[in-house]
């Protein structure tokens, strides 16, 4: 006969969770759109402060005024304030944006500010986007980009549906949209001094 004696038995449990960061010292609602987390989103005309349409409260102004803007909380489209890194980035005649980063390589960030923002964004009733550039660090780091365009593929708008031409060729008329460009940042002085910078150029048929 064989006698199994019990051995000794022991277990352990761990937990693990993060904490949820609250901002304690701001009543500030929005989102804060990091582009990496984003990248595989299609973008229509390149526009990386349009990510804010994925936020509550944000839909499109589409045929409202403006260049490049949106309706938040059901506020104006000319009452956003838009900036990059900080600067004031609005068109003064038409309101919107003065500048669209259609560059997303180069953005690191989109901050959207929807509600209950600090006094140093008081000129807006509506929302504050600022958009953030990359900046270098001490690794050298870049990267290329190409993107091709055609208007074979599109579907024909209402007002291109009054064309003749277009009905008769039953897809919008010939065009080609050509984008390229690069990055490329990192150490000037490690850990003092660093670089970045972009380009990005357009060629349309």
């Amino acid at each position: 006969d064989v006698r199994l004696e019990v051995g000794q038995t022991s277990s352990m449990i761990e937990v693990t969770g993060e904490a949820q960061m609250l901002q304690t010292d701001a009543p500030v609602r929005g989102g804060t759109i990091s582009l990496t987390s984003y990248a595989s989103l299609p973008l229509a005309n390149r526009d990386v402060a349009q990510f804010a349409l994925t936020l509550p409260g944000v839909v499109t102004n589409r045929f409202g005024w403006g260049v490049g803007t949106f309706s938040v909380n059901g506020s104006r489209g000319r009452s956003n304030n838009f900036m990059v890194d900080g600067v004031e980035n609005n068109d003064v005649s038409v309101a919107g944006q003065l500048i669209q980063v259609t560059n997303t390589d180069a953005i690191a960030e989109v901050s959207v500010q929807t509600s209950n923002f600090d006094a140093e964004f008081g000129r807006a009733g509506g929302v504050v986007v600022n958009t953030i550039t990359k900046q270098g660090t001490n690794d050298l780091h870049g990267s290329v980009m190409y993107l091709l365009d055609v208007t074979n593929d599109d579907a024909i708008t209402n007002t291109q549906g009054l064309s003749a031409d277009v009905v008769k060729r039953g897809k919008p008329l010939y065009g080609l949209d050509h984008y390229y460009g690069f990055t490329l940042g990192g150490p000037i002085r490690k850990n003092q001094t660093f670089f970045f910078g972009s380009f990005q150029d357009q060629r349309q048929r």
